[in-house]
């Protein structure tokens, strides 16, 4: 069988109990009464960890030959086995293990059937490493890995699972509507079950630091995180999270002057992106996306605007006169750039 080197020291460990139970008598006189021995250790592949663990409570069964009838079994209880009294002859391993997924009731079936060896008369075959990979889950079950930019795990970062991308957009920092909501482990490793494998599921994940976020909100509405989800075996994705952006800001500044460049304080000023609700209510700002009146310098700012071009509206009521621009509100702004000092200059008549 292949050797894992990297368990040397946990098999060695290990193998100092030698674990015999469960025996089934009827066979024993064609499984007993030789001189061969085997022994090893049982693991599993942790799905939380993605590593190998021991599979304490395995049920290992020996079977000789084709002939199932002549098997004994071993019930497990620190993942090592040793099998001394051998008669020569053609053997199998028949194992089965189940995990409990943390934080659930669910449970995952792990089997192998090994292919048949030889063992000789006083041959002692030590140091048998057997590896068990996840071959059932009791439901639909999603394992998911987080990772950053630089392709390293993330662990304790936030994941949220939504059935529909409405409730995504809307919820991927809340997890309000989310059908399942975890914390990847120091892995990065996060397992969600009980999950419908006709759904397509979406995957928002974030991680708040001192100096930055980390999140996948850009991409997490884009595609599922899984689609077409088998109801019996493991699945398996994974999901970036990188540094959020800055907030995009637009803003636009409005300076006011009469027709010999002097500026115009108190006037008011408003913005539209549609000219013909500027003309509708020229004068009055009604319809407005935003309104303001000018400093002593004659300018106004605005801000949380979008890239767009607006139309400007602005007027003074001096004595019974109102200075306005109306000869010119129907031209538009450039398009405004982000974050960068969009100003225009408005002459009032």
């Amino acid at each position: 069988m292949k050797k894992f080197t990297n368990y040397t020291m946990i098999i060695a460990g290990l193998l100092t109990v030698v674990v015999l139970a469960t025996c089934k008598k009827t066979a024993s006189d064609k499984v007993f009464g030789g001189t061969a021995r085997i022994r090893g250790v049982v693991f599993y592949k942790n799905i939380t960890t993605n590593n190998p663990d021991t599979a304490t409570t395995a049920q290992l069964t020996l079977e000789k030959g084709n002939d199932q009838s002549t098997d004994f079994t071993l019930s497990l209880t620190n993942g090592a086995f040793d099998i001394p009294l051998l008669v020569d002859g053609d053997y199998t391993f028949n194992i089965t293990y189940y995990h409990t997924i943390p934080g659930s009731s669910k449970s995952i079936l792990y089997q192998l059937k090994t292919p048949f060896f030889h063992l000789n008369d006083a041959q002692f075959k030590d140091r048998d490493t057997l590896l068990l990979l996840p071959t059932v889950t009791a439901s639909p079950t999603l394992q998911l890995t987080v990772t950053d930019n630089t392709n390293a795990v993330v662990n304790n970062a936030q994941v949220y699972l939504f059935s529909d991308i409405s409730t995504l957009n809307k919820y991927r920092r809340t997890g309000a509507g989310s059908v399942k909501s975890g914390i990847t482990n120091q892995y990065g490793m996060v397992v969600f079950d009980n999950l419908q494998p006709t759904i397509s599921y979406y995957a928002a994940s974030y991680i708040i630091r001192v100096a930055d976020t980390l999140s996948n909100h850009t991409t997490d509405n884009k595609a599922p995180v899984i689609s077409a989800l088998s109801s019996t075996v493991l699945n398996t994705a994974r999901i970036t999270i990188i540094p959020d952006l800055p907030a995009v800001a637009f803003s636009l500044q409005v300076v006011l002057t009469d027709q010999y460049g002097a500026y115009i304080p108190g006037a008011n000023v408003c913005i539209y992106s549609d000219k013909a609700l500027l003309a509708k209510n020229r004068n009055t700002c009604a319809g407005s996306i935003s309104g303001s009146v000018t400093g002593t310098q004659g300018a106004v700012n605005f801000t949380g605007l979008q890239s767009l071009f607006y139309y400007i509206s602005a007027y003074k009521v001096v004595g019974k006169d109102t200075l306005t621009n109306k000869a010119t509100d129907q031209t538009p702004t450039i398009v405004l750039q982000p974050n960068a000092a969009n100003t225009t200059t408005v002459i009032l008549k």
